[in-house]
């Protein structure tokens, strides 16, 4: 057996794997450190956002057609005046593990909220703590939180459990999870929350929808603020519950899109016509395509009609009409800052916990590595030392918030105890480049619930691991819609065997879940995808599963195509593969499964990188 930390201690290339120097900021004179607006929107495509389409072909910006989009010019407006990150990931695209990351800036192996639903531990330190102790913030939040547990004894929805406001003072108008459409406080400061399915509830009653309720008390906060007029500043977290579902939004933002026809995309329209295949960690899931129930025949017709479907268009309107009022309510407060004249001495920061695919791929909300998914939008401003309209295309990721955050505020973290995973990217924020990129950076993000895959991403390449498929390498300049498998590719072999190495040092570094399962590192000799083969000598285009459905499979594998692209189901194989497969953190070659064959050849991958091996084992 080869120790995976033995064969991980030698880098071939030159990648930073997120570690390099720290450069010298110009530390600001000023005594008083600026307030800090943070907001944080829940499951965001980027293409929404009016900036990023502006950086994006025009495939790229409308992958729903070309007059579907939205205006967001107050967003736009931090971006103007600050610094856009165009390859900025959640490490994990679910809600807890994200979120959790971004305030603590450690992976969640560290904070402990690896699954959603899963609380961060009560020793986790977040930012707001440390301005609050360090720096003499009066600190809030506002909005969902998700990173508590939930006590079914507790009857308020609002506030924390004793204990675990995790540095935040004021949390009147924080919950731990729920999507609530409209919220209801009296004189007596009393909040009712309701969800979209209580609209009888509203009767004779005055609700405000929550993204404008919450703005509301954003706005609140800083006239309180500013009426105390002491020395200390402010930072305020605000956590938007929107856009995510369910899809609803009050007038007159559900009618501004109503018109609007949104196209399958096109690396949907390659998923379900499986040309290429899905990898098999992104099966057809979405809501409003009934894609996977739909025979390969009769699939032409079937993207004809979900291109004028009116469950689809029910479905991804309301999302832009929710980032409009986001949008509008963003407007709201950056008026209230300047007029205040609090806008130059305030960091704002516009950022989401994970994306959104809305269609992409053949599937809606989060949970892949695919970049509206694990992608986000980061915008950050402060006229102080963010040099505005820079574009940042560096990889980041939401460890390396809060390490960055501190050194804007000229805390000297060598003289504390704290640790993070993340890395200072303040020096991007104040060099005289308009465009930033260090190509040698890469990023690291997983599935950190069921453990099913992990990745690392350059600005140009990125490396899918997992427990389910052959690796997956994207050449993200040449595909940028991450549809076609680069691995195994001569040109990019280099490519693959440094990703591949750093990747393995982050799973185990960072305890990614994928590293305790079982991962194909090379190709199996006898590998078949998923793919549409047109295999003109039997008059038909089919899979390789079609093949062994056929009544006269056996002379269909007379072909040699058909052999070759199926070999499995053609039972053409004769010896083991080549290279490792890593099960359980160890990496193994047929050579080490052959030593305890009865145990290893159980598990389905092992078996099929080691066939003539396990059949072996199993005929003897």
């Amino acid at each position: 057996y080869i120790l995976l930390v033995t064969l991980l201690s030698n880098t071939p290339i030159g990648w930073s794997a997120k570690f390099k120097p720290k450069k010298e900021v110009e530390k600001d004179k000023s005594s008083r450190p600026p307030n800090v607006l943070v907001i944080m929107t829940d499951e965001h495509n980027m293409r929404t956002l009016g900036c990023y389409r502006e950086l994006m072909s025009q495939d790229q910006a409308y992958v729903w057609g070309a007059d579907v989009n939205v205006d967001t010019p107050f967003i736009d407006s931090i971006a103007k005046r600050g610094a856009l990150f165009t390859n900025f990931y959640t490490v994990a695209p679910r809600c807890t593990p994200a979120r959790g990351s971004f305030l603590t800036g450690t992976y969640p192996n560290i904070h402990g909220a690896t699954v959603n639903d899963l609380p961060i531990k009560d020793t986790a330190i977040t930012f707001a703590q440390i301005l609050k102790e360090h720096l003499n913030y009066h600190t809030a939040y506002m909005g969902k939180f998700h990173l508590n547990p939930e006590d079914e004894e507790r009857k308020e929805v609002f506030g924390a459990p004793h204990g675990r406001s995790f540095g935040f003072d004021d949390i009147r108008y924080l919950w731990n999870r729920g999507h609530y459409k409209f919220m209801i406080e009296d004189a007596n400061n009393n909040i009712q929350a309701y969800s979209f399915h209580d609209a009888d509830k509203f009767v004779n009653k005055t609700g405000v929808y929550t993204t404008e309720f919450l703005a509301d008390r954003a706005l609140k906060f800083i006239e309180e603020h500013k009426q105390r007029k002491d020395d200390h500043p402010f930072a305020l977290m605000l956590s938007l519950p929107d856009p995510h579902g369910p899809n609803y939004v009050h007038a007159p933002y559900s009618d501004m899109y109503k018109d609007l026809m949104f196209q399958v995309p096109k690396s949907a329209i390659h998923a379900m016509r499986k040309h290429p295949a899905l990898p098999k960690w992104s099966k057809l899931w979405t809501k409003v395509m009934d894609a996977g129930t739909v025979p390969q025949k009769r699939m032409e017709q079937h993207l004809n009609r979900m291109n004028k479907a009116r469950k689809r268009m029910h479905f991804y309107r309301p999302i832009l009409g929710m980032v409009k009022a986001i949008d509008d309510n963003v407007g709201r407060i950056l008026n209230k800052l300047k007029e205040e004249k609090l806008d130059e001495d305030t960091i704002i920061v516009f950022t989401a916990d994970h994306g959104d695919m809305m269609g992409e791929h053949g599937r809606d909300e989060k949970q892949t590595p695919y970049k509206t998914s694990a992608g986000v939008p980061f915008i950050i401003s402060y006229p102080k030392k963010v040099t505005p309209g820079k574009i940042v295309e560096t990889p980041y990721s939401a460890v390396d918030f809060v390490p960055t955050l501190l050194n804007l505020l000229d805390l000297d973290l060598t003289t504390t105890n704290f640790s993070f995973d993340g890395i200072d990217f303040s020096s991007d924020l104040s060099s005289p480049d308009g465009i930033v990129l260090d190509e040698d950076a890469l990023i690291f993000t997983a599935d950190t619930w069921d453990g099913t895959w992990a990745a690392c991403a350059t600005n140009k390449y990125k490396l899918v691991l997992s427990n389910s498929d052959i690796p997956w390498l994207f050449d993200l300049e040449q595909d940028p819609d991450e549809i076609h498998n680069f691995f195994g590719h001569e040109d990019y072999l280099h490519i693959y065997e440094g990703l591949k190495v750093h990747l393995l040092n982050a799973m185990e570094k960072y305890e990614f879940p994928l590293r305790q399962g079982t991962v194909l590192l090379n190709r199996p000799a006898c590998w078949e995808t998923d793919d549409i083969y047109e295999f003109s000598l039997l008059s038909m285009n089919a899979s390789c599963y079609d093949i062994g459905s056929l009544h006269n499979s056996e002379d269909a594998c007379h072909q040699q195509a058909v052999r070759t692209v199926c070999p499995l189901t053609c039972n053409n194989f004769e010896d083991d593969s080549s290279g490792h497969i890593l099960h359980n953190a160890t990496l193994l070659d047929c050579e080490d499964i052959a030593k305890d064959p009865k145990q290893l050849c159980l598990d389905p991958q092992i078996k099929l990188f080691c066939i003539r091996t396990c059949n072996d084992d199993v005929t003897a």
